[in-house]
């Protein structure tokens, strides 16, 4: 059946007011654009977040970098045409070529441009994914932080298990930050169990879940979320079934880690990322990511499930993400968690114009 023009124009004005109960903007932090293995040495991606146009090139030698899509000269898409030629990457319209760090090398025929410059962005590569900063940056551009806290990772102890990326969803991180506190939907969403990677109930089986929420003491830009969760099959209480998760806020949500701990089997760790893709949509439409590990002594299959059973209840929430709006004064009641705590917490992440009525 077609959709009238009428009803889809009332479709659009309401999403427009929807995104327009959100910030506006994008919160400041550090986001996944693309995984290593999809730069090598020699090679050049283009990509659109955060409301631009990049590129990401790896040199001949193997140095990453991030510049502003379109030459600074004259407007060419560095990411249509451009090549890496040794430690430069070279504009395909006049042949300026740029250094990893922006400054221009001159033309093909040589000479130097110390005038031209192509901005470029803080890119750290980290556990396979490339990521760049955005946002204001301190005395001599140096970044407030960088998300490198899981060494253990790269020991032999883990394993890389797998990675999925499915569709875009139409949210705003802030929700995602806000779900860790809103203590009374676990019940609603996430007591039923599912299939892992479906949304098919299983019948007679529901998951117990007790979680908490706090801001960790050393680090300001992130927080903590604890959920020990166990089966209740048929109405009885397993406590012998139960994991204990452990998740990172690292900044406004745009990097989650969830470490899962499996009693007598081992740790699960889930990388769970977030990127504003579109400029039209501002904020509101997110590329999520999942990548994960797991301890050898974990069985495949079991990794599968514990992740498969995250992605699913991860779904549950994002049906309620896609269609919700922001209430910056909500009724709260007895039973909801720390809510006002958390938006004080995210509001660092945005420059102090930004109206705090958006968030608060």
């Amino acid at each position: 059946m077609r959709t009238s023009p009428t009803a889809a124009a009332t479709t659009d004005a309401l999403e427009q007011w929807r995104r327009g109960t959100y910030p506006g903007t994008r919160p400041f932090g550090w986001y996944h654009l693309v995984d290593s293995d999809a730069v090598p040495p020699g090679a050049v991606e283009r990509v659109a977040a955060l409301g631009k146009e990049l590129v990401v090139f790896r040199t001949e030698e193997g140095a990453l970098s991030v510049l502003d899509a379109h030459c600074p000269h004259l407007g060419a898409h560095l990411g249509v045409g451009g090549k890496v030629v040794g430690d430069v990457i070279r504009c395909p319209f006049h042949g300026l070529r740029f250094r990893v760090d922006g400054s221009c090398a001159g033309g093909s025929s040589g000479g130097s441009s110390p005038r031209i410059r192509a901005r470029a962005w803080p890119a750290r590569e980290l556990y396979g994914m490339v990521f760049v900063y955005h946002g204001p940056l301190g005395p001599r551009a140096e970044v407030p932080y960088v998300p490198a806290y899981w060494p253990h990772l790269a020991s032999d102890r883990f394993v890389p298990r797998g990675r999925h990326t499915p569709r875009d969803v139409r949210m705003h991180l802030l929700e995602f930050a806000e779900n860790s506190v809103d203590l009374q939907h676990f019940g609603m969403l996430h007591r039923k169990l599912r299939l892992p990677w479906t949304n098919v109930r299983v019948p007679w089986v529901e998951l117990c879940h007790r979680v908490r929420w706090e801001l960790d003491r050393e680090r300001p830009h992130v927080a903590h979320f604890y959920d020990d969760a166990h089966l209740v099959i048929a109405g009885r209480d397993y406590p012998a079934t139960g994991a204990a998760g452990h998740a990172l806020f690292v900044g406004p949500a745009s990097l989650v880690v969830f470490t899962i701990r499996l009693p007598r089997a081992g740790d699960v760790v889930i990388f769970q990322t977030h990127t504003p893709i579109d400029e039209d949509e501002g904020p509101l439409r997110l590329r999520v990511r999942f990548r994960w590990w797991a301890e050898r002594t974990v069985p495949r299959l079991l990794t599968s499930y514990v992740v498969g059973n995250w992605i699913s209840q991860w779904w549950r929430d994002v049906e309620v993400w896609e269609n919700k709006i922001h209430v910056p004064r909500p009724l709260l009641t007895r039973g909801d968690g720390p809510l006002r705590e958390l938006r004080s917490w995210f509001r660092q992440f945005y420059a102090e114009s930004t109206p705090a009525a958006r968030i608060a």
